[in-house]
């Protein structure tokens, strides 16, 4: 994973406080986290802004990093990667709290929608791409072929998170996760949550933070 904070774009916008722009790839996604000085005036707001820089920028680059150490199944050593999607199955975990929480987003969003969204299509996925990448023709995949990965797919059967939210479990050999999206999504709360910890300790007041994907 490549994560860089760039060096302060500072702009005063006609109409608002003076902020700071923080760039930089994560989990493949390129992102834009914009911070907010408090209002007040453009000198004071440029003192806050240039005392808290670093201290913003460390937060963020430590917020993706715990984000691609857990959520993040293209790192091949990600708790998501090595502790589920390459265990042998039967098996099960205890979930880290960030991990729990997207899967528990998963499991909303797939009674929400009505098992149209799926995490566990992992295998599936890879394999696609897989064969995408080798030009196979006529087609990626021969329908014996996804009929055999499609055994792997199922939230409920080939994973499940137990009534707590705490524990996962994995049921069915050759299932993986392709948290995606939702995963990329959820790092926008830490991301939030470390601006509010800047603020509790003393950092500039009222920070506005926005991801920004020009890939989503």
């Amino acid at each position: 994973m490549t994560l860089r904070c760039t060096d302060a774009a500072v702009a005063v916008p006609q109409g608002h406080p003076l902020m700071a722009r923080f760039t930089g790839v994560a989990m493949k996604v390129p992102y834009a986290v914009m911070v907010g000085g408090h209002g007040r005036d453009w000198e004071s707001d440029w003192s806050y802004m240039a005392r808290d820089y670093d201290t913003v920028g460390s937060l963020i680059h430590m917020t993706f990093a715990r984000c691609d150490a857990i959520v993040n199944e293209w790192n091949n050593g990600s708790v998501v990667t090595t502790a589920l999607n390459a265990a042998a199955a039967p098996s099960e975990i205890a979930l880290p709290a960030e991990l729990a929480e997207v899967l528990r987003t998963c499991e909303q969003v797939h009674a929400i929608s009505g098992g149209r969204f799926d995490p566990t299509v992992g295998a599936l996925c890879g394999a696609w791409r897989a064969a995408l990448c080798s030009a196979r023709e006529p087609a990626p995949l021969s329908a014996a072929e996804v009929a055999r990965l499609m055994e792997c797919v199922g939230w409920g059967r080939a994973f499940r998170i137990d009534a707590a939210g705490e524990r996962a479990s994995k049921q069915v050999e050759g299932a993986a996760l392709a948290l995606g999206g939702v995963a990329k999504g959820w790092c926008v709360r830490p991301c939030s949550q470390a601006a509010a910890l800047c603020v509790q300790s003393g950092c500039s007041p009222t920070r506005a933070v926005r991801l920004q994907s020009p890939t989503r």
